[in-house]
């Protein structure tokens, strides 16, 4: 389950990344798109059965996802404006229901973050009004989808969308999906359940992981993450990107001339590495510092 509940996170953030993306550019297919996409989200995840509003009414105003036999509205937004966007949004929604039934109305950022001040439940006479934000989604999913295949219904639904980029819209596609590059396998030892590693899929895991965080390759003695470093030094290259790796074994002291040594720079290391120069097909150089094998 913890699997599956990752990936969603990382489908999730990667959305809301390529949604801001496509707003800087002026785009606004992805944002409109949203609207059915967390349609189709929210009743998976939590059984609300919303229907997209602007359907029986274009451009509604102060929501776009509806149930009307739970009173129940979404606004779903790419505004980064948030204080302003959730006020002119409750606003509206108020100025337009007056003297109707008991109302609850989310305002959903595709946003990794909002102020806490956005996000509280504020209650009124008959009217009940929140914001969220991807990370108060993801803990509400959490506590709401218990198993496996919960979770593979909700990750196949913005796997969808955002394929097939592999971890936000800045960076082009890895690979042709008609092209099949070999990569060499490493042996590995059954027990009585089996275990099967896919090589090159973890290769272009840690690859695209490497284009927009740090982390750490953690594992025992033996499992492979020295031949899994090598790997990935030998696809950067293939793919002319640089990988350079320091073996901190080899360092005395970490010091700035020690890594220039290391990297066979003649100024800091540090400016050498920021005067590299992007390959023409975008992807960012990778430096690791490893351990020796055993280790």
């Amino acid at each position: 389950m913890s699997l599956f509940y990752s990936n969603l996170q990382k489908s999730l953030f990667r959305y809301a990344e390529l949604v801001e993306h496509s707003n800087s550019l002026g785009l606004s297919e992805d944002a409109i798109d949203a609207e059915n996409l967390f349609c189709a989200f929210l009743n998976q995840a939590f059984g609300r059965k919303l229907a997209n509003a602007n359907e029986d009414n274009k451009n509604q105003h102060s929501f776009d996802l509806a149930n009307k036999k739970q009173n129940l509205v979404v606004q779903v937004t790419s505004n980064r404006q948030y204080s302003s966007k959730l006020k002119d949004t409750v606003a509206g929604f108020k100025a337009n229901r007056a003297g109707k039934k008991k109302s609850r109305l989310i305002i959903l950022f595709i946003s990794k973050k909002c102020p806490k001040s956005v996000l509280k439940t504020v209650t009124e006479a008959n009217f009940i009004y929140e914001g969220y934000d991807i990370p108060k989604l993801l803990d509400k999913v959490y506590y709401s989808n218990k198993t496996t295949s919960q979770l593979k219904k909700l990750n196949q639904i913005f796997q969808d969308a955002t394929s097939p980029i592999f971890i936000n819209s800045t960076f082009p596609e890895m690979e042709s999906r008609t092209k099949v590059e070999a990569l060499p396998v490493q042996p590995v030892s059954i027990n009585k359940k089996g275990i099967f590693i896919e090589r090159k899929a973890l290769i272009e895991n840690i690859f695209s992981f490497g284009q927009t965080a740090n982390g750490i390759l953690t594992g025992g003695p033996g499992v492979g993450k020295s031949f899994t470093i090598a790997q990935l030094q030998q696809f950067c290259y293939k793919k002319k990107v640089r990988c350079s790796i320091i073996r901190i074994n080899e360092l005395l002291d970490g010091t700035d001339e020690e890594l220039n040594s290391e990297l066979k720079t003649e100024t800091n290391w540090i400016s050498a590495l920021k005067k590299i120069k992007l390959t023409n097909n975008g992807f960012k150089g990778l430096l690791i510092p490893a351990q020796p094998p055993g280790f």
